[in-house]
């Protein structure tokens, strides 16, 4: 069975990874992992040597390799182009007159995702915001 770990991201969200290809890894380092849909990337905070029990629609997805320094070099991109959304959604926020705070902005590795966390006392309807 391959090696299981414990994979902390931006926000201190954590999920587990299997490493399915027996890369060798080592604590600390970003690791590109299998994402819901696409790449993401990590850090490895822990390995797991206790075995766990997972639900079938919550077994973890693989680590598909050590970050390289290209990734790490687009990941930096990724974290400053976050920067630049916040300023621009900010001000579709002010422009649709809507009552939220952003809290943060995260891209997904490959870019085919970007998530936007934010606050509000009550039901915000942004569809208008996303579209």
């Amino acid at each position: 069975m391959a090696e299981l770990y414990l994979v902390e991201f931006k926000g201190s969200r954590k999920e587990y990874f299997y490493n399915t290809y027996y890369h060798s890894l080592n604590l600390s380092e970003l690791v590109i992992i299998q994402a819901e849909r696409g790449e993401d990337i990590g850090t490895l905070s822990k390995k797991v040597d206790v075995e766990l029990s997972f639900q079938e629609n919550q077994k973890p997805r693989s680590i598909l390799r050590p970050a390289s320094d290209s990734d790490i070099n687009k990941f930096d991109l990724h974290q400053k182009k976050e920067l630049d959304n916040k300023a621009e959604i900010l001000e579709l926020i002010k422009k649709h007159k809507l009552k939220m705070k952003i809290v943060d902005i995260e891209w997904q590795f490959d870019g085919n995702k970007m998530t936007v966390f934010f606050t509000a006392d009550h039901r915000v309807d942004f569809r208008e915001l996303v579209k």
